[in-house]
């Protein structure tokens, strides 16, 4: 990925995270914070991370994914608020 793409895409992400509710970033950190190889940290210490962080650690191949996540998660709970 280009990397103005992947910066763009990050920053995009964080954006979307910060609509999310706090009991959803705490899955999103479940989800993308155990590391690059999903094993190398513990939940707990990715429990622990702030959210901005993981987005910044997370593997490339996977903000596409994490994007259309978030944006059906900010879409269903406006549907639910």
């Amino acid at each position: 990925m280009n990397q103005t793409v992947e910066k763009a895409s990050r920053e995009i992400l964080k954006d979307l995270i910060s609509q999310c509710t706090e009991p959803q970033k705490g899955l999103f950190k479940r989800m993308y914070g155990r590391g690059l190889d999903g094993l190398s940290r513990s939940i707990e210490d990715a429990q622990a991370m702030n959210v901005l962080d993981v987005v910044d650690e997370m593997p490339t191949e996977k903000l596409d994914h994490a994007i259309s996540q978030c944006q059906r998660t900010i879409e269903k709970n406006k549907v639910t608020a």
